[in-house]
């Protein structure tokens, strides 16, 4: 497991951290390397939002080959 860990709190944007709290949550998931203490509707929010990131990013790429 890598070194780059975040509260779950930071996901909810509740991070007394500055750096942290200054991040899209997209980009602190995309970042992390795990979160602590998340619970089962957490994670799932956590997938929603890595499902839509990629999306997004899959149709930017998409569009900048045209």
């Amino acid at each position: 497991m890598g070194t780059n860990m975040y509260p779950s709190s930071s996901l909810l944007g509740q991070s007394k951290d500055a750096a942290v709290s200054a991040l899209p949550v997209d980009e602190l998931i995309e970042k992390a390397d795990g979160f602590a203490g998340v619970f089962p509707g957490r994670s799932l929010t956590m997938m929603m939002v890595m499902t839509i990131a990629s999306s997004i990013a899959f149709y930017f790429q998409l569009f900048q080959t045209c």
